[in-house]
């Protein structure tokens, strides 16, 4: 009897210097502490601490946030030009379940009793795996950074290609749900090459900026506009508080 078989390895993700084209490369990390220092400080150029080595350091062994973290160099003609951070998240389905167990009685059905039963019994099955370029923690444009000699429309070229290796590449650990771009204060141009990847825009309030009517003067008064359900919850909020 013959067999055959076809070793699969994401080993050679890895290797230093892969072609994207005749002129550009990349190379692929998996922790902070293993990229070269040197060349990502040289593109961050201290902009930004959410993009600084010690910074994701801690990000990637944050105990709340369980996060799979890659960091990717890129390079012209062998001169570093860029820098792209992603993150993968997996939810579990006990945090689905978090979110249910929040509802009101009301709000609850025969369906819905029966899938928070599931989740009891499988609170450690993932549900949704996310592959985001960017800082889940944190709202801003901390996915990825290029020399100023980088036209734009050439680092969204190399940005969209390099989340695609990857994100297949990625697979071979348990499949994706979604690939995420975030958070750009101004749309992506040209559109017509996210579109043609089958990106989605969609807008979000991260600042959550709320106006203040001009007659109140202190946070009483601000609290008093609230209805009696959410005076109430501020009230044991500001409680638990006490001795902190």
């Amino acid at each position: 009897m013959f067999n055959f078989c076809k070793p699969v390895s994401s080993k050679k993700r890895f290797l230093p210097f892969r072609k994207l084209d005749d002129h550009f490369s990349f190379s692929l990390f998996d922790k902070a502490d293993t990229i070269p220092r040197e060349e990502w400080e040289k593109i961050t150029r201290g902009q930004t601490i959410f993009l600084e080595p010690a910074y994701l350091q801690i990000a990637e062994r944050g105990r709340y946030a369980r996060l799979s973290c890659r960091y990717v160099t890129v390079y012209f003609k062998g001169n570093i030009c860029g820098i792209v951070y992603f993150q993968i998240v997996d939810f579990k389905a006990g945090v689905v379940g978090d979110l249910f167990s929040q509802q009101t009685e009301a709000q609850r059905s025969k369906r819905m009793n029966l899938f928070e039963k599931y989740i009891d019994s499988n609170k450690e099955e993932v549900l949704l795996r996310l592959f985001t370029c960017g800082n889940n923690l944190v709202s801003g444009e901390y996915g990825y950074l290029f020399d100023a000699e980088i036209a734009e429309t050439v680092g969204h070229n190399l940005l969209l290609k390099i989340t695609d290796l990857i994100s297949k590449e990625e697979k071979l650990k348990g499949a994706l749900s979604a690939i995420l771009l975030k958070d750009f204060y101004a749309p992506l141009e040209p559109e017509q090459p996210f579109k043609e990847e089958k990106y989605s825009r969609f807008l979000v309030e991260p600042n959550l900026i709320v106006t203040i009517p001009p007659n109140i003067h202190s946070l009483e008064d601000y609290i008093a506009l609230f209805s009696k359900k959410y005076r109430n919850r501020a009230k044991s909020i500001f409680k638990d508080l006490l001795g902190i």
